[in-house]
């Protein structure tokens, strides 16, 4: 069983790191940044080409972080395979040791580098954890047995800040219902708003732990390139504005997320800490945030 869910069974709250795979075969500073955060989150997600651009499989890096024993959540889209090369993948990565995994449907490929790319969007994230309950359960997509069944620990991304809420809520109960294990969000700055989606969600948070993620800001510009090109983030403008009226922008941003840390972790399950190149600055966040709150 792996760390992540015997610590979401338990309900200890948890701690996890994010790292995308180079966009080539070395793989220096990547095994770097993993050995980096590592040592201080319980396990590491492995972005699957984000926001369309073509880099190193997440399942291979998923597989490379194994091999220096730290524990990989393997994220999957919808976007680049169809059902059976899905399933294909997941059948792949449980045999090589990989348990934890993170369904999302995927950005669209006009948001990336290779424009003349055929989305495939065969299933959506829904259809994606439905499989995944069958693969845990001996069976393929279409019912068929398998010789030798996965155990995977999976959850699904979330957006509390989508509207309207009540289709919101919907697609979160379908999402329990295919078996999820855990939910990660989008990154959260707007505090008062996120409180009221979790209030709304407190009678499924008994049944599924929710891991607010949080997203290292270095500047004001930084903060509108988010804005203008992440689907499903909105960075406040008074954010916006304290990060420019800083005398340091970056330590502004570490500052802020050791706050959102304190305030989150009082009311779900963990967090998920996005470095994007800071990784060297993740264990200070994290001994910031326990250091308040022991």
């Amino acid at each position: 069983m792996s760390n992540l869910r015997k610590k979401l069974e338990a309900r200890t709250p948890v701690i996890t790191g994010e790292l995308t795979p180079p966009k080539g075969t070395d793989t220096k500073q990547f095994l770097d940044d993993a050995k980096t955060i590592g040592k201080c989150v319980d396990a590491i997600n492995i972005t699957d080409n984000p926001r369309a651009s073509m880099r190193m499989g997440s399942l291979g890096g998923a597989y490379l972080l194994k091999q220096i024993n730290i524990e990989p959540i393997f994220q999957i889209t919808g976007r680049d395979r169809n059902r059976i090369s899905l399933q294909s993948d997941l059948l792949s990565a449980w045999t090589m040791g990989i348990e934890n995994v993170l369904v999302t449907t995927g950005d669209n490929v006009s948001a990336g580098d290779h424009k003349g790319a055929k989305p495939v969007f065969d299933l959506d994230s829904t259809q994606m954890l439905y499989a995944l309950h069958n693969l845990n359960n001996g069976k393929d997509l279409e019912g068929n047995p398998l010789c030798g069944a996965t155990g995977f620990c999976y959850g699904a991304a979330v957006n509390p800040f989508l509207t309207p809420e009540e289709l919101n809520f919907i697609r979160i109960r379908q999402k329990i219902q295919q078996g999820v294990s855990f939910f990660q969000t989008q990154p959260v700055f707007e505090i008062p708003v996120f409180e009221s989606f979790i209030n709304a969600y407190n009678d499924l948070q008994k049944t599924v732990p929710v891991i607010a993620g949080i997203l290292i800001l270095k500047s004001a510009q930084m903060a509108r390139f988010v804005n203008s090109n992440i689907s499903g983030i909105r960075i406040p403008d008074n954010i916006i504005s304290g990060l420019e009226n800083s005398q340091n922008q970056l330590e502004y941003g570490i500052s802020l997320a050791v706050d959102l840390g304190n305030s989150l972790l009082g009311m779900v399950s963990g967090i998920h800490i996005m470095s994007i190149g800071l990784e060297h600055r993740v264990e200070g966040i994290i001994n910031a945030i326990k250091g308040r709150t022991d």
